[in-house]
């Protein structure tokens, strides 16, 4: 799913970087960012919650940062606003094959508010995980339960917005009804690829 106006984006999203700020701010703290690192960030939008949140959180040796993007709007709009020698915005669908030249590229993957909106879940985390290089790391903030969907698909069944709704569960994140998400609204992965073919969840 697709968001193609980057600068109404850019005006709506002051929780998402509020919420990417704190759980930045605690990895930092808890976990060591590697030196001359190369970072991703999936589903980086309008650019600016990579280049004015999670820039300023690593250190100043890191190398590189790639942001990844469905939306040729978006990378364009990041590229010319964002774009740094140090920042760089590239169009990809994280649910379709990763580009060889992306494969065990980064230290560090990052993912704000993006995964919740992708159906191929097992996909998407294969491709972050094959993205990282052995013994990288990775902070994913994923929108769980949300109450704002219940008042959706309550909406739809309703004859007034029964049309404009009738997609809605395109729009709710997979993670809304499971039991073991049940009690959350925002949930944070810490992982460390292993090297095993496997996550090593450090913290959530």
């Amino acid at each position: 799913m697709e968001m193609d106006y980057p600068q109404l984006y850019r005006q709506v999203a002051f929780l998402p970087k509020r919420d990417a700020n704190i759980a930045l701010r605690e990895f930092s703290i808890n976990h060591k960012w590697r030196e001359n690192a190369f970072i991703v960030d999936f589903g980086s939008g309008d650019g600016s919650t990579t280049a004015t949140v999670l820039e300023k959180h690593l250190p100043v040796c890191y190398n590189k940062i790639i942001g990844c993007d469905i939306s040729a709007k978006m990378v364009e709009y990041a590229n010319e606003n964002y774009g740094t020698n140090k920042i760089e915005f590239i169009e990809w669908d994280i649910t379709q094959e990763i580009p060889q030249h992306l494969r065990g590229a980064f230290d560090h993957a990052f993912s704000s508010y993006t995964l919740q909106r992708i159906k191929q879940q097992k996909h998407a985390f294969s491709n972050i995980y094959d993205s990282l290089k052995e013994g990288g790391s990775c902070l994913l903030l994923i929108l769980g339960r949300y109450l704002v969907y219940d008042i959706f698909r309550s909406l739809s069944r309703t004859k007034k917005w029964a049309e404009d709704l009738k997609d809605v569960d395109i729009f709710i994140s997979p993670y809304h009804d499971s039991q073991i998400w049940s009690r959350l609204s925002i949930h944070s992965v810490f992982s460390i690829r292993d090297g095993t073919d496997s996550w090593q969840i450090i913290s959530s």
